[in-house]
Formats: structure tokens, sequence, C-alpha cells
């Protein structure tokens, strides 16, 4: 019937037998059984208990993963009008930038019309020279108060004592300079 060893069918593993043999020693052992028994159902409840326990914690961190993106979402929110206020004094800034040098620009032209007017720009170079400031020029030309103000206008009254320009015997007078005339004759 078998032709060679190999054909012959292979042995039942030993641990079988060792299983069923444990198996029939604790059916055969009531003490045993219950002592297995008990064991068994200790293990099972302490395995509902951590199953239990791992639902209570993954349900707990799904609340805290929700919290995070509801918090994250305002972040999102703030940092979206955070942006916007940045455009907005940005612009703000660019367009102050824009007036300042409309202000320096028309400071210039008026400190060079009044240098001008009062003949002090004879021999001044602008690409070599700055022009003066307010107090230079005041002090050069020696510009008289108006008359008509007795103090001068206080921008700030808080605690500021005005300093009176006025001298004493000082009236305001115009000269006209001579002007050539170009006729042809």
């Amino acid at each position: 019937m078998f032709e060679t060893d190999t054909d012959m069918p292979t042995a039942i593993p030993s641990s079988a037998f060792d299983d069923a043999i444990a198996l029939i020693k604790l059916a055969a052992d009531p003490k045993a059984f219950q002592a297995r028994l008990n064991e068994l159902t200790a293990a099972g409840t302490k395995a509902r208990e951590e199953k239990a326990a791992a639902v209570k914690a993954q349900s707990e961190l799904a609340a805290r993963v929700a919290e995070l993106d509801k918090r994250e979402a305002s972040l999102d929110a703030l940092r979206s009008q955070l942006s916007d206020k940045s455009d907005f004094v940005e612009e703000r800034h660019a367009e102050l930038k824009t007036v300042a040098a409309s202000l320096r620009k028309l400071e210039t032209t008026l400190k060079m019309r009044i240098l001008n007017h009062a003949g002090a720009l004879e021999g001044f170079d602008p690409k070599l020279q700055s022009l003066p400031d307010w107090a230079e020029i005041d002090a050069e030309i020696g510009i008289p108060r108006d008359p008509h103000f007795d103090e001068p206008i206080a921008l700030d009254p808080g605690g500021v004592e005005p300093v009176s320009y006025a001298a004493a015997g000082v009236t305001l007078t115009r000269s006209t300079p001579e002007r050539r005339s170009m006729r042809r004759g």
C-alpha cells in the first residue's frame, strides 16, 4: 500500500495530545475546574473593564480633538482678522509716508520762498548746502512779530507759557524790491 516511507501520514503533534490531556484532567478535577473557571472569569472581567476604559479614553480623546479643532478654527479667524488689520495699517503707513514726504517738500519750498524773499539765497546751492532750520531762518532774517497779534496763539495751553516774539517798537512794513524795466528801445 505505501511504497515509500515519505508517503506515510505524519504523526499528530504532541502538543495537541498535551492540550487534550490537560483538558481531561481539568474536567476530572472539580476544584481545578472551578479555580480555572474563576481565573477565566476574572480575566474576562478585567478585559471588559480595560475595554470600557479604552472606549472612555477614546471618547475623551475625540472630545479633546474636537475642542482643539474648534480652537484652531478660532485662531484661523483671528489670524485672518490680524492679516486684514495688518494690511490696513500698512496702507495707512504708506499714506502717512506720502503725506510726510509731501510736507517735507512743502517745507523746503516754503523755506526757499522765505529765504528768496529776504534775499538770503544769494550764492546758495541746494546740491552743496542744506537749508537752515526754522530757528536759524528766524535768527538770520529776524522775522518781526505781526503787530496785529499781541500774543502768540498757544497751540497747547497745557501749562506752557507762550514766548513773546514782539520786539519793542517793531512795526510791520513792506518794502518792494526795485524792479528793472526791460524796455526795448
